[in-house]
């Protein structure tokens, strides 16, 4: 029964904190407003980051992280250039 428990609780933690960080960038889409769309790209980001460093740490090593931080950095800059891209086809 605690073996249960021990995975529950992680299990919803993990769910929450995906699900507020996908709330946050639907409310920036939505409302047309950065702050919250790019708090919850962080905000995923930062889950991800930290839970490869929780599960991953000890057997990815260093080339595991720079793969991971590529990937984050990668993920910026198409989230960076799909807002440009959505400001400038509501300007037209």
């Amino acid at each position: 029964d605690s073996v249960a428990i021990g995975l529950i609780y992680p299990l919803v933690a993990n769910v929450a904190m995906i699900v507020f960080g996908i709330w946050l960038i639907r409310v920036g889409l939505r409302e047309d407003r950065r702050l919250p769309f790019f708090s919850g790209i962080l905000y995923f980001l930062m889950w991800a980051v930290l839970r490869y460093a929780d599960l991953f740490g000890e057997r990815g090593g260093m080339i595991g992280a720079a793969i991971m931080f590529f990937f984050c950095a990668a993920s910026l800059f198409g989230i960076a250039l799909f807002w440009n891209r959505r400001k400038e086809a509501r300007h037209e």
